[in-house]
């Protein structure tokens, strides 16, 4: 029976065979035409923002990938064929990405640039989709290595204390010296020291500030983008101020015959000084040791002598001026010297003179000793004698004089000098010899 229903279907079939087919070939091309009018087949552009995967294994690895932003912002072309339906279906799943764990990007020692090929997801096509073209096939990474160095912390400073104290920039200890740093080497190369800032705006008393956080900076003051690794504590010590004077040095012995000691001037005369308010409270001058006999006693010329000023300090107190550390003594060394000064009546002073009165005495002559410097400054002798009150009787007298005008350094040698003066009787006896 199935025999002879093949061989209806085999007659039916094959009957007008040409026909048949020719109407099929004519469906066929109807429907694929009117497909591709509706959906044509074609090639298309789809653009992709590039994912980074993987990026936190870069922060186990030692190196730094410097064109990650911009990495971020790279746009990917993958051109296809196909569809429009299949192909905005494919658009919807597309990824393109690269995988920054991969091991020839961790394990980078030096700095360079890398080539890493774009992914795609899916990554097998789906069917009716033709991958054409991706562009960029590729994407560099510039690459540097993750150093670590230490550097020194430095101070700023900023403002300044109360006027009546004194902070000694050198004394402010920074615990730790010194930190690291940790970046990529291109950056990590530009910095010159580590910065901690202090501000002392009218501090009256020391402090100390406890993990205080610290700048990188390049050498010329820049701030480098880059954390140190740690922070430090900042002891402050902040001091009272204070004056010492410094009292005249004694010395020992005297200098060869004809010589004598001028003078002696020191510098400075007083101090700056700070520290803690009772060692401020109970400072007292400074006397300094005397000259020694020898150096006074062997030299006909001046000289000077140096003290270190910190063997006088006492307990707690320090110099505001660290670099004004000693005193210079000043020994200045003259000849003595005689001279013979003669002054003429015309410069005698009589003070309270009689009418009966007269001056026999035409000059006197003084003999002075003194040093060069002292003997130099002698210009205008003046002999004076006061006559008031002495009530002197008729005839010759010698009245001492004084003198104004030598200096108090100066000696009259010999006898000091009379005035010789002649008192008249009650007749006014102007005769005499």
């Amino acid at each position: 029976m199935m025999r002879k229903f093949f061989d209806r279907l085999k007659v039916v079939v094959m009957r007008n065979a040409a026909w048949k087919a020719a109407a099929f070939f004519l469906a066929f091309s109807i429907w694929f035409f009117v497909l591709n009018s509706i959906d044509p087949i074609s090639t298309r552009t789809i653009d992709v923002f590039l994912q980074l995967r993987n990026e936190a294994a870069l922060l186990d690895g030692d190196v730094h990938v410097e064109n990650l932003s911009q990495l971020r912002t790279q746009t990917i072309s993958v051109q296809v064929r196909g569809s429009q339906t299949a192909v905005d279906e494919f658009r919807q799943n597309l990824v393109a990405f690269i995988d920054l764990s991969a091991s020839s990007i961790i394990n980078v020692a030096e700095a360079g640039e890398l080539s890493i090929n774009i992914q795609l997801h899916p990554p097998n096509l789906p069917s009716g989709i033709e991958l054409v073209s991706v562009s960029p096939v590729n994407v560099p990474l510039v690459l540097d290595a993750i150093v670590t160095r230490y550097f020194n912390v430095d101070l700023d400073v900023q403002n300044v204390v109360h006027p009546d104290y004194f902070l000694p920039l050198d004394r402010i200890s920074v615990s730790p010296a010194t930190l690291s740093v940790t970046g990529p080497s291109a950056i990590v190369d530009t910095i010159d020291r580590l910065v901690a800032s202090v501000d002392v705006s009218e501090r009256a008393d020391s402090f100390i500030l406890r993990s205080q956080t610290v700048t990188a900076r390049t050498a010329g003051g820049d701030i480098v983008g880059l954390p140190a690794n740690g922070a430090v504590e900042i002891n402050v010590p902040i001091y009272r101020r204070g004056t010492m004077t410094i009292a005249a040095p004694d010395y020992l012995g005297n200098p060869p015959d004809g010589y004598g000691i001028y003078s002696i001037s020191w510098q400075p005369r007083t101090l700056e000084v700070a520290g803690s308010a009772d060692a401020i409270g109970n400072l007292r001058a400074i006397r300094l040791s005397p000259i020694a006999q020898h150096a006074i006693e062997g030299t006909t010329e001046g000289f000077v002598q140096t003290y270190n000023l910190h063997m006088y300090m006492p307990a707690g107190i320090f110099l505001v001026n660290a670099s004004l550390h000693t005193v210079e003594v000043e020994v200045d060394i003259q000849p003595i010297v005689t001279q013979e000064f003669v002054i003429d009546d015309s410069n005698f002073i009589v003070l309270g003179m009689p009418e009966n009165a007269t001056i026999l005495t035409r000059e006197v002559t003084l003999e002075i000793s003194a040093m060069a410097p002292t003997m130099e400054s002698i210009t205008n002798i003046v002999p004076t004698v006061r006559l008031g009150g002495l009530d002197l009787a008729p005839g010759a007298h010698e009245i001492p004089l004084t003198f104004s005008g030598i200096p108090a350094r100066a000696n009259i040698l010999g006898e000091v000098p009379t005035l010789t003066i002649y008192i008249a009787g009650a007749e006014y006896d102007v005769e005499y010899d």
